[in-house]
């Protein structure tokens, strides 16, 4: 029975439901209101609206029209009346609140993975890991890559190479102004780069100059 789903069809009886249980109309009738509590057409009712819910938590946006025939109604309207009538609400309302409620769950989703970030980036200052990947990090937050970057673009305005970068070139930065005769392997390493190669090309692309023509610039006393 929930296999083959019979009260798809709009033209579904009591005598269908006998039929395909091996029964007589009243003994299903009477098996119906012993089991349910409800008369066949009131469980037939329910059972529906059972499966209104479910098709439009899967996907808001069906039409009431396309819903009706999936689940059994002979008209959209037919459809709506029932729904109301059961839930005390309109499909439409229904479809609103549950839509403002995915949206607000979602948003809070991602407020609590950007404290996650930023608290990986500001305090525990992973971007300093060598081996540090989109998925490393991605697995670090529990989601997957594409949320990460979604989640990198709000909380910082970049893309996750962006970010890691920026903030490994800043590292860089107070290491060159506070160990002058730092080499460009030893800045690497404590920066999270690769190798010296590597830290002097981001360097460069990210200021303009070499580590070391950048360490050599005037710079204004901090006031």
């Amino acid at each position: 029975m929930e296999h083959d789903r019979p009260f798809r069809n709009a033209e579904f009886y009591t005598d269908d439901l006998a039929e395909a249980v091996g029964a007589d109309s009243h003994t299903v009738a009477k098996a119906l209101n012993y089991a349910t509590h409800h008369s066949f057409d009131a469980w037939l009712a329910r059972w529906r609206n059972t499966e209104i819910i479910r098709l439009v938590k899967e996907n808001p946006g069906i039409d009431a029209a396309h819903l009706a025939t999936q689940v059994g109604y002979a008209s959209a309207d037919d459809l709506c009346e029932r729904f109301e009538t059961l839930n005390g609400i309109s499909l439409h309302t229904f479809v609103k609140k549950l839509t403002e409620s995915e949206q607000s769950s979602q948003n809070a989703k991602m407020e609590k993975l950007g404290a996650l970030l930023r608290t990986l980036v500001e305090e525990r200052r992973v971007y300093l890991d060598p081996n540090l990947s989109i998925e490393s990090l991605a697995a670090q937050l529990g989601t997957n890559r594409n949320t990460l970057s979604i989640v990198v673009h709000n909380t910082y305005g970049m893309t996750v190479k962006q970010l890691v970068t920026e903030k490994r070139i800043t590292v860089a930065k107070q290491i060159l102004m506070a160990e002058p005769e730092a080499t460009n392997a030893e800045i690497a390493s404590r920066c999270g780069f690769a190798d010296a190669s590597t830290f002097n090309r981001r360097f460069k692309a990210h200021t303009g100059t070499t580590p070391r023509e950048w360490s050599k610039q005037p710079r204004q006393p901090e006031q």
